[in-house]
Order: C-alpha cells, then structure tokens, then sequence
C-alpha cells in the first residue's frame, strides 16, 4: 500500500512540476505555489527525486528564496507587477459593460496594494516586533547577570 501511495506522489510531483515550469512561461499560472507542492510530494515519494529536485536551478531561483527568505526578490516583484497590470489592462480595455470595469480597478487596486502595502506593513510590525523581542532578551540578561552577582 505504502508503494502504491509513493507512486501516486511521484506521478502528482512531476505533473506540478510540470505545471510549474508552464507558469514560469505563462502569466496566468503562478510557478511558486506548484513548486513548492511539487518539493513536498517529492519528498514524500522518493529521497533520491527530492535531492535532484533540491540541486536543481528551479528550485533554487524560485523555493529557497520563499521557504528562506520567506520574501520575494524585487525583479520577482516588478515582473508580477507588470503581468498583473498588462492582464488587468486587458480585461478593463476589452470590457463591454461598465461594473465589471469598476470590478478590474477595485481588483487591481487590491492587488498591488497586497503586494506592496500589505507587506511593508508586516516588514515594519516584525522590525517592532524583533526591537521589543531584543530590548525584553537585553532586560533578562541585566537581571540574570545582577543576580548572579549578588549571589
């Protein structure tokens, strides 16, 4: 039983690979996501497809950057940028009717707002975050070191 389900995930892994590398191609399919899915089930399927897959320049130009970094490149960044707004372009000009227009600006305004907003704010909640997270760790450390002294 336990072959059979490996097989399964060997057959999924290449078929999101698969669809991976066609996104990187087409605008419309995101690459990172099918990647990712295709490390997982590859690590579940078989050690020796996994370790190829990790060597591999996809894997190194497209998932380390997110499981690493947990954050996208600025290149990465402007060239979804400027496929989003050519595909939202195109859905505004070839519209006929004026609320699915109205649709495509709110859309489009979300969109580039939760890929930039979104994320400047998370970046500025972490560096607070991490400044209180030092100043609390600085505290303990004086306290330890002061009672350590006395004693």
């Amino acid at each position: 039983m336990k072959k059979i389900i490996r097989a399964i995930y060997l057959v999924l892994a290449f078929l999101f690979l698969g669809i991976g590398i066609a996104g990187i191609v087409l605008p419309i399919l995101p690459t990172t996501p099918f990647l990712l899915l295709t490390a997982a089930l590859f690590a579940k399927s078989s050690e020796r497809f996994h370790k190829w897959f990790v060597s591999t320049k996809l894997y190194d130009k497209y998932i380390d950057q997110a499981l690493n970094r947990k954050a996208m490149t600025k290149e990465t960044k402007r060239k979804a940028m400027a496929t989003l707004g050519i595909i939202f372009l195109a859905g505004f000009l070839f519209s006929p009717v004026w609320y699915a227009k109205a649709i495509i600006v709110v859309i489009a305004f979300l969109s580039v707002f939760l890929m930039n907003g979104v994320i400047c704010i998370i970046s500025w909640l972490r560096s607070r975050q991490w400044k209180s997270l030092r100043k609390k760790a600085r505290t303990r450390d004086l306290f330890q070191k002061n009672k350590l002294q006395n004693t």
